[in-house]
């Protein structure tokens, strides 16, 4: 079976640049370890984007999860898309999915 790892950038800070409780990215981790058995917190790491003429600097976590690639898995991901936005209070939560071979 094909494995993924799915990245999930998780903000440290809200939009108006307070900073996120530490307990939401521990409550993730947990469910995502409760889910499949692991996850890996990367170092933080720093964004900038611009929209509208404006530019924005972010600092987020990234949490990495290395899976059985399934529909299943990809439905899971994008309930828990929804569920992060209202957690982190966010307009979007960026969750990418990479093929990956483990040797």
């Amino acid at each position: 079976m094909q494995k993924a790892r799915y990245e999930i950038v998780l903000p440290l800070n809200k939009n108006d640049g307070t900073t996120q409780p530490i307990e939401l990215i521990h409550r993730t981790m947990d469910e995502l370890v409760n889910t499949f058995g692991g996850v890996t917190r990367q170092a933080a790491s720093e964004g900038i984007w611009k929209f509208e003429n404006t530019t924005y600097r972010d600092s987020n976590n990234v949490l990495a999860v290395d899976v059985e690639d399934t529909e299943d898995t990809v439905s899971f991901m994008k309930i828990l898309k929804e569920v992060l936005e209202q957690r982190f209070e966010q307009t979007a939560i960026y969750i990418t999915r990479h093929p990956i071979e483990v040797l």
